[in-house]
């Protein structure tokens, strides 16, 4: 059975005009020159991971977007592979886990680099195998658009942090412990919480994967809202985009019901059979900031 993921790498596409007197840098729209293709990123860490599924594919799509106009044929662009920095790593808790450069061939196959009639989007299939390297370290797929006959790279564009424009793809796999999410707030163990994000105090993969086990519970308690947030957020808690906390904007009555007081409650026991344990947390009912997992029992106060 195939894993299918698809990533809001990119996103829309527009006719950009230079508009007088508009302190954004604008390009210039010239039927002259090459259209421009660019990736979208909402991520400071994408990534996708083997480690809670048992399926030996994944299949990715990743979004590639143009700014021009669309054409009645169809056009190839071309990339560059990129290899990773030898010393690059990536934090998991406390860990530092090293990262190496995926095989094209072996470790994934990209599709056709195709931008079709009319469109002025491609979704281009990225699959990735599970491979026995992937336990032990993380493999990154990174390429960048290239100018070609046809296209040119739009330049990098982080005027919005949460949508950054670049011809720069990095996407990261693995098979080992999952790597703390965007919207986790905290993987450093004594690091200080606030807000909403204390209710589900530091991150460590054991959490995380007892988190999602109660998260898939869900689907027999409460069908609807299960599949509404499978939709929104994946299986795993893994679509891109996911907002820090957002948990706190969207039924966190619900959340806190169903995963977030079961969790906390689960390691209370587990806590009290296990005071030496590594990631031995204190849990607080009061306060609001602090190096201590809020209980979130509080939510429904």
């Amino acid at each position: 059975m195939k894993k299918h993921i698809s990533l809001r790498i990119a996103a829309a596409s527009a006719l950009i005009l230079a508009l007088a007197g508009c302190k954004d840098t604008w390009l210039m729209y010239d039927t002259s020159q090459k259209d421009h293709l660019y990736f979208e990123v909402t991520s400071a860490l994408p990534q996708v991971s083997f480690s809670l599924i048992e399926d030996q594919q994944i299949e990715y799509n990743v979004a590639v977007k143009m700014m021009g106009m669309p054409v009645d044929y169809d056009r190839t662009f071309s990339i560059e592979y990129i290899d990773v920095d030898p010393d690059e790593t990536i934090a998991v808790g406390t860990t530092q886990i090293p990262v190496v450069t995926a095989q094209n061939g072996t470790d994934f196959e990209l599709g056709a680099l195709k931008l079709p009639a009319g469109d002025v989007e491609a979704s281009i299939p990225l699959t990735f195998h599970r491979q026995e390297v992937m336990k032990t370290k993380y493999v990154c797929v990174r390429f960048r658009i290239v100018e070609d006959d046809e296209f040119r790279p739009l330049a990098a564009d982080s005027s919005d942090v949460k949508k950054i424009k670049t011809p720069l793809f990095n996407l990261y796999v693995n098979d080992g412990d999952p790597a703390c999410p965007d919207w986790w707030d905290s993987s450093t163990p004594n690091y200080p919480l606030f807000g909403w994000s204390g209710y589900l105090g530091n991150f460590y993969p054991e959490k995380f994967r007892k988190m999602l086990d109660f998260y898939r519970q869900v689907e027999e308690k409460n069908p609807v809202f299960y599949q509404e947030c499978v939709d929104r957020y994946g299986e795993n808690l893994d679509k891109e985009g996911i907002r820090k906390d957002f948990y706190a904007y969207e039924n966190p009555t619900v959340w806190a019901s169903y995963v977030l007081i079961p969790l906390c409650e689960y390691y209370k026991t587990y806590y009290a059979e296990h005071p030496d344990d590594p990631n031995y947390e204190e849990i607080k009912t009061s306060g609001t900031s602090g190096t201590y997992w809020r209980d979130p029992i509080g939510i429904l106060k």
